[in-house]
Parts: C-alpha cells; sequence; structure tokens
C-alpha cells in the first residue's frame, strides 16, 4: 500500500471533504456548531455540565433586567430547566448567546489581513477535519444514549395508573405520545437498537454507515417532536442536520451510484492525524478517544439506572393503599360537611412518599400525606386556601376507598371508587397472532 505524504503541500485534504470556499461564512458555521455542541447536549455529556451552569447563572442575572426581559417576553418557570424539555426560553437565549459571539467571531476573522494562503487554506482544513470529528462523536454518543434509554426503558414506561385514568381527550399531544410508545417494550427495544447502532459513527470506517443510520433515526425522532409537540424540537432539528453534514461529502457518490448506477467508492472520513506528526499526540489522542466513549456510556448508564429507580420509587405497587381512588358525584352533602373541597376529583396513592390529588379541570397536584396503616388513620396536609384532613379509612371487600373524618364534626363515610389498573385494556391485553372477533 503506497504511504501518504503528509509533507506535500496542501491543496485539498486527502479524504472526503473539501477545502470550504467561503472561509467567512465557515468560522462562522463552525464557532457556532462547537459552541453548540458544548452547551447543549441533553444531558448526554455530563462533565460539560459546568457549563450549562454558567449559562444559567447568566440568564437568571440577566432577567433582573426589565429591558431584556421585555425582549423574551416570558422567561418561563426556569426550575423545570433540565427536567426533559429542550425547548425552553433559556435554551432560545443559549442559541442566541452563541450565535452572537459565532457572528463577532467571523466578523473578526473578516477584519484581521490574512497574507499567506497556503496556511489559511491548512487552517480550514484542520479546522473542517476538527468541526467533522466532533459532530460525529456528537451525534453518535447522543443517539446512544437515547438508545440506552429505550432499552432501560425510562423514556417511555408504560403508563401509569394516573395517564390510565385519564380520558383519551385530555391528554396532551405529547402525554398521548408517551402512553403510544410507553405500552410496547418490544417496540422499544426495536428503536433503541437502531439508535445505538449510532455507535458506527465513533469509527472512520463505518462512519458513512453510521450517518445514514443516524440521519434515519434523527428524522424519525425531528417528525414525532413536531407532530405530537414534544418539546426537544430545538435538539431533534439539530440532530438531523448535523447528520446531513456528514453526509455531505457523501452525495455526489451517492447520486452516481443509486440514480446513475456508476461505480462510486465512498470517501474516507476526515482524520485528524492527517495534520498530527507525533506519535505520543497520536497516541494520547486515541486513548483520549476511548476514554471519552467508555467514560460517557458509563456515565450514561449510570444515570438511567438512578432515573429507573426513581421512578420505581414515584410508583410502587407494593405501597399501601396503591391505586386510583375516584370520589363519587353523588356524595355531595357528605363532601360539604366535611368542607372538602368540590373541585377534587380522586385521590392517587402512588407510594409511600407521593401522593397527587387530581381536580376536576383534569390538572394533578402533589400533596404530602401522613399514612398510619396500624391505625389506619390518613393525613392530608393542606395546601394555601385549603383545609386538612384527617381520616379513618378502611378498605372495602371490592377495593374501594371509605373515609370518615376524625374530627367527628361530620357525619356518614365518603366512598372513593377503586380504578384497578390492572383491568385495563392495555395491561391486560396480549398480542394475538389469531383474531378471535
Amino acid at each position: 500500500m503506497k504511504q501518504e505524504n503528509n509533507n506535500q503541500p496542501l491543496t485539498e485534504p486527502n479524504h472526503s471533504l473539501r477545502i470550504p470556499k467561503n472561509p467567512i461564512l465557515f468560522w462562522f458555521l463552525f464557532l457556532f456548531t462547537v459552541s453548540f455542541i458544548i452547551t447543549y447536549n441533553n444531558s448526554t455529556f455530563p462533565f460539560l455540565q459546568w457549563v450549562n451552569k454558567i449559562f444559567l447563572q447568566l440568564f437568571t442575572w440577566l432577567m433582573r433586567f426589565d429591558w431584556i426581559k421585555s425582549i423574551f417576553h416570558d422567561a418561563g418557570n426556569i426550575e423545570l430547566i433540565g427536567r426533559g424539555s429542550g425547548d425552553h426560553l433559556y435554551f432560545w437565549f443559549i442559541i442566541g448567546f452563541v450565535f452572537l459571539l459565532s457572528l463577532l467571531g467571523a466578523v473578526i476573522y473578516w477584519i484581521i489581513p490574512r497574507k499567506n494562503k497556503s496556511n489559511q487554506e491548512t487552517r480550514l482544513a484542520k479546522a473542517n477535519s476538527l468541526l467533522h470529528t466532533m459532530i460525529r462523536y456528537y451525534v453518535g454518543l447522543m443517539l446512544i444514549n437515547y438508545g440506552l434509554i429505550k432499552l432501560f426503558k425510562t423514556q417511555f414506561p408504560f403508563p401509569n395508573i394516573l395517564t390510565l385514568n385519564t380520558k383519551l381527550g385530555d391528554l396532551s399531544p405529547m402525554g398521548l405520545t408517551w402512553a403510544f410508545f410507553g405500552y410496547s417494550y418490544s417496540y422499544n427495544i426495536f428503536v433503541g437498537i437502531v439508535e445505538i447502532m449510532a455507535i458506527l459513527l465513533l469509527f472512520r470506517r463505518t462512519a458513512t454507515l453510521g450517518a445514514l443510520i443516524g440521519f434515519a433515526a434523527s428524522i424519525n425522532i425531528m417528525m414525532i417532536n413536531y407532530s405530537y409537540d414534544v418539546s426537544v424540537k430545538i435538539l431533534s432539528t439539530a440532530l438531523v442536520l448535523l447528520t446531513f453534514y456528514l453526509l455531505l461529502p457523501q452525495l455526489k457518490n451517492f447520486y452516481d451510484f443509486f440514480v446513475l448506477q456508476k461505480k462510486s467508492q465512498l470517501s474516507p472520513s476526515p482524520s485528524l492525524f492527517t495534520y498530527i506528526k507525533s506519535k505520543k499526540i497520536r497516541t494520547a489522542l486515541q486513548v483520549f478517544k476511548y476514554l471519552l466513549i467508555i467514560g460517557t456510556i458509563s456515565m450514561n448508564i449510570n444515570t438511567i439506572i438512578k432515573t429507573k429507580k426513581h421512578y420505581e420509587n414515584i410508583f410502587d405497587e407494593n405501597s399501601p393503599l396503591y391505586g386510583y381512588y375516584h370520589i363519587n358525584n353523588d356524595q355531595a352533602a357528605i363532601r360539604e360537611s366535611m368542607n372538602m373541597p368540590s373541585y377534587w376529583e380522586a385521590f392517587i396513592f402512588m407510594s409511600d412518599q407521593y401522593f397527587m390529588i387530581k381536580y376536576e379541570n383534569g390538572k394533578s397536584e402533589q400533596y404530602e400525606k401522613i399514612l398510619d396503616t396500624k391505625k389506619q388513620l390518613l393525613k392530608i396536609i393542606s395546601k394555601s386556601g385549603e383545609k386538612g384532613f384527617e381520616f379513618k379509612y378502611s378498605v372495602a371487600p371490592n377495593g374501594d376507598l371509605l373515609l370518615s373524618e376524625q374530627s367527628g364534626k361530620s357525619q356518614g363515610t365518603i366512598r372513593l371508587t377503586v380504578m384497578p389498573a390492572d383491568k385495563s385494556t392495555l395491561k391486560s391485553h396480549h398480542t394475538q397472532w389469531i383474531r378471535k372477533h
């Protein structure tokens, strides 16, 4: 095999990428993309969380100024940042901030005089290779993380007792989507494996195949997010654009092969080693590469396991009174004598720590409860403007919950009808190879 001569004058890099024709536009896109990768990674790279903390502090500080607040109109609930939503106003702020910095960097590059065209082309080629490599690892590790959370079923868990007892028309488009995908574990496994195949992006020889798989997976994610108003539109759009960028150098080869049916050979993905002569630096980069891959995936798996345990603690089917109990409408007199709010519709006992009350408007709020199973006492801690309650409870043979006020001021017992999740069609249905009706 003929050895490549890296000392020859650089006219075109010896890989699929070419020297950008518009240096100013390239440097803007380079700065913007690299900054986006560092600041917007949806917790896939835990070691970069410190960057988000800095931006969050800056964002919180800027929101103190009325004129800045008026630009953003509504800062939203900052406490919700990092809880799954990737389209919070804060992230749009990051994109705007990064855009301005990248624009400033491109302007500075345009102003600074450049005498040596050969050196300029070398820098452009190096930066282009670096950008291509960073995108490969960003998209690859991001999709691997998405695939893992599907295999562990933490992204789309089976619909919980609250979802199962919510009217279909009261579900948000995103809630409907999560319930739909959460029903089938086999589909989660299938999609998870497809997304994990993005690991091919991490190696140059299989990068193009990985980009094709990643592009298909990313388009599917993006269309789901757009069509069902899932609040991760920014990231899914970025994944589509970035994977398309990885495929750009191969488009002519694809066209020749698939359309013109001509012989065509894929160009190899760029390597940073093309511009590095030192063996020590090459070895160090190889070690860093595998530490990055193993470290990132290991931290993601650790986070996924913690998330799964946390979810199991929220919905513990073995906890006392676990279930959804509907407050019957025909007990208005008893409710009034207890001063029980008329807008309370149901009690949801999820675990020892988690208890929610559903309102008649469809919303649910978490309440603090104290449950004494020995004395069969239930205490509900009041919220602002509401009365606290102490009930003596018992469970009827059919599973209904019977409550009588402990103070004795009211007479009678209120019955809450249990809505058994195990009897729901979704939970009891099994795949039928032969349709019976």
